[in-house]
This record gives C-alpha cells, sequence and structure tokens, in this order.
C-alpha cells in the first residue's frame, strides 16, 4: 500500500512530454516569428515618417531599429535550425 501512487497526482507519459515540448518550441517559433513581423511593420512606419520629415536623427533610429530586426531574425531562424534538427 506505501508504494502506490495517489491517485491525484498526475502521471506523465514520455509520448506526452514529447508532444508538449514539440508543442512548446512550435509556440516560441510562432511568437518570435510574430515579434520579428512586428518589427518590420515598425520599421516600415519609421520609413514613412522619415520621407515625410526627412530628418537624420530618424535615419540614425531607423538603422537601429534595422539592425535590431536583423538581429531578431538571424536568432530566429538559428532556433528554427535547432529545432528542425532535433526531430
Amino acid at each position: 500500500m506505501a508504494d502506490e501512487r495517489p491517485t491525484w497526482l498526475p502521471t506523465l507519459r514520455s509520448s506526452d512530454l514529447v508532444r508538449r515540448v514539440a508543442v512548446v518550441d512550435r509556440l516560441k517559433l510562432c511568437l518570435l516569428v510574430l515579434v520579428v513581423l512586428a518589427s518590420g511593420l515598425g520599421l516600415l512606419a519609421l520609413a514613412a515618417f522619415v520621407v515625410l520629415t526627412n530628418k537624420v536623427a530618424l535615419v540614425i533610429t531607423l538603422a537601429i531599429v534595422g539592425t535590431v530586426i536583423f538581429w531578431l531574425s538571424r536568432r530566429g531562424l538559428a532556433e528554427a535550425r535547432r529545432t528542425n534538427a532535433g526531430r
């Protein structure tokens, strides 16, 4: 009797764990893609603002935001490659 598990304690099968890990990996990748897309839209809005106002400070800001988007997209691609390599 002492070796029995309580019925309220959930048991996790290995297939359930693998499926949950795969879902979490997909969610992380989707979230990263959404962040890159949102950053791209922000970059596009900044570009339109630069065209309308033609200020040097906005061009510098645009370059910084572009660099951040480039870094995020490279990181996302590396994460996707690691995820696909693990399958």
